[in-house]
């Protein structure tokens, strides 16, 4: 229960509020300071969120229907928060009998009447507006710093949670460092792995890369939504604004017009900052620099990021193209690690509810509220799971976004606005998957993404718009994404192609894609269940494509039994053979052939 303050027991006012904590493992602390100083009767009582001590996240504790005059015990629980090295942010209104607002700044209180918050929070162009309207002359002096000036204690990248190897000796561990800053020159992560390791003399079985962005660090992410615009972001579900309210903070360059643009953006909402009037609040326009500055060594002139050919038939990748890989289609979306790592998006793997709220690792049944983008989902299912199996060997362990198979962000999709249309070569991949979800047997024409708002899980619609849904456990299209290593794959055609791990001579067969059209729905439904294991009816061997068509073997050896099988196949299958191919994909994207029949 929340207690009256006894000197103002006669006045009637409320306060309403949050603070945040810049380390939320000391909620709780927090909590037991607040009681201390009367806000509260007891730690239980106190709303506090985000404190399960997971992440290296902010948390933070609410002022909720606490009655009378608060500034002698607020004043109090940041005094000793400081003493604690426990550092608040935060406003806290009140409102009643008379109003105003506490400011909360690195544990330094203010409190301030209406009027005053009205000069606190103006703009700069407000502010000169209205002394110019009192007849002031106004000279207005930008500061200009220095290249040195601007560098000194602004964002930076920094190494994390670096999981160094010393041979079991923990006196040794103990004593090595939890995080390092990276060179300005450095981001490239194999060249941060070397630095690592060089500087401080031990090795390391990996560590994660983040930016350390007014004392936390949080992790960023990096996005190609085609050749000319590159993304970059960091804060999401981290960054609370004075309400509350989570925020993210993205930066966009235009190559071709060497433009940036900063936006913040919330669940439901998106701001240029040149159009916010508390701008640095959010960010300094010396932190936008610094930032900038450390996503230019990150962009590569979009020609140097594709591969070059290696002589051995490996083409060039060709970003927004679909491949067939491991009996599965995806679209290549992006180029990370300077060209050596294609991240992939399939076009559909399986259906179901959303992964958070399935999987064990996560929700296990249970609604969960924590964003599982970039996390390893492989084991959904059995499907999954296999097909995770087939092609974990040439993952790129060590990209900085994206772990096994792992469903992206809304933010990756393209995402701007709440019902809106989403934009990129994920986005256009996921809008296709949801348009064919009764092919994979979901019910609802949705393709699930990997965030959340609270327990509001976001999903690309057939129609490409982006939403979010209380329905965790929908019937929703799973689309994941992996991290492609080409060094360890050729691209031929329009396949992707995993290497062979030694010198043997492997047998490969050919394999000609026609159009599913090119067979009866008879036919069909004979593939079916020639595929389903079912020999009633004399059929070559067939494999389901997974919602999009089957794959044929047209075994040379056998043709006297081809007499048996329906003429509109054999006339496929004989094509196949004629054209030097052992398996016939039939592909209901698959090329439309003049000289065979084409059903309706």
């Amino acid at each position: 229960m929340n207690i009256i303050n006894e000197r103002e027991e006669y006045m009637n006012i409320i306060n309403e509020g949050e603070i945040v904590i810049n380390d939320k493992t000391r909620a709780g602390e927090v909590a037991q300071i607040m009681v201390t100083a009367g806000l509260y009767d007891a730690t239980e009582d106190v709303p506090v969120y985000e404190n399960d001590g997971t992440t290296p996240k902010e948390a933070g504790v609410s002022i909720h229907e606490v009655y009378g005059n608060i500034d002698t015990a607020l004043q109090e629980v940041a005094d000793k928060c400081k003493e604690a090295g426990i550092i608040l942010n935060g406003q806290v209104c009140y409102s009643g009998d008379y109003y105003g607002r506490y400011y909360i700044t690195d544990n330094v209180v203010e409190d301030l009447t209406a009027d005053e918050i009205g000069v606190r929070e103006a703009s700069n162009e407000e502010l000169i507006a209205e002394l110019k309207r009192r007849g002031l002359a106004v000279t207005v002096q930008k500061n200009q710093l220095s290249e040195s000036e601007k560098s000194a204690d602004l964002p930076a990248l920094c190494a994390y949670d670096i999981k160094w190897d010393t041979d079991g000796d923990a006196k040794v561990f103990n004593g090595l460092p939890e995080r390092m800053f990276i060179p300005k020159e450095l981001v490239d992560n194999d060249v941060i792995s070397d630095y690592l390791s060089d500087e401080i003399g031990y090795c390391h079985a990996g560590f994660k890369i983040g930016i350390m962005f007014r004392g936390s660090i949080l992790p960023y992410y990096t996005n190609w939504l085609d050749s000319d615009t590159f993304q970059m972001w960091f804060g999401e579900d981290i960054l609370k604004d004075r309400e509350g309210d989570s925020y993210l903070i993205k930066f966009e360059k235009h190559l071709k017009n060497n433009e940036w643009v900063v936006e913040i953006i919330w669940d439901e909402d998106l701001s240029n900052i040149e159009g916010i009037c508390n701008a640095d609040d959010y960010i300094t326009a010396n932190e936008i620099w610094k930032i900038e500055r450390i996503c230019e060594k990150m962009i590569q002139p979009y020609s140097n990021e594709v591969p070059e050919t290696d002589g051995k038939g490996n083409s060039v990748v060709e970003l927004g193209k679909t491949y067939q890989f491991a009996s599965y289609k995806w679209t290549a979306c992006e180029l990370i690690n300077k060209g050596k790592t294609l991240v992939i998006q399939s076009h559909g793997v399986t259906h179901g509810k959303w992964p958070g709220f399935k999987m064990e690792k996560f929700g296990n049944g249970n609604y969960y509220a924590d964003s599982i983008d970039g996390q390893d989902i492989s084991g959904y299912d059995d499907k999954m799971q296999s097909l995770y199996d087939a092609i974990k060997d040439v993952e790129d362990t060590s990209a900085s976004y994206g772990k096994g198979l792992f469903l992206i962000s809304k933010e990756k999709a393209g995402f701007t606005e709440w019902g809106k249309s989403g934009s990129g070569n994920y986005w256009q991949v996921l809008k296709k998957a949801a348009e064919n979800a009764r092919s994979f047997g979901a019910a609802s024409y949705y393709a699930w993404l990997g965030t959340v708002n609270g327990y509001y899980a976001w999903y690309v619609n057939s129609d490409g718009n982006v939403y979010d849904s209380s329905n965790q456990d929908g019937d929703f299209v799973v689309a994941p994404a992996f991290n492609l290593d080409l060094s360890k794959v050729e691209i031929v055609g329009d396949e992707i192609i995993i290497k062979p791990k030694n010198s043997q001579k492997l047998e490969i067969d050919k394999m000609l894609t026609i159009s599913s059209r090119h067979v009866s729905a008879d036919t069909k439904d004979l593939l079916d269940q020639a595929a389903d294991d079912n020999e009633e009816d004399p059929m070559p061997p067939v494999f389901e494509k997974q919602g999009y068509g089957w794959l044929v073997a047209c075994d040379p050896d056998n043709e006297e039994t081809w007499d048996n099988y329906p003429a509109d196949l054999v006339q496929c299958m004989k094509l196949t053979r004629d054209n030097g191919c052992f398996w016939l994909c039939l592909d209901a994207d698959g090329l439309r052939v003049e000289t065979l029949e084409f059903f309706d």
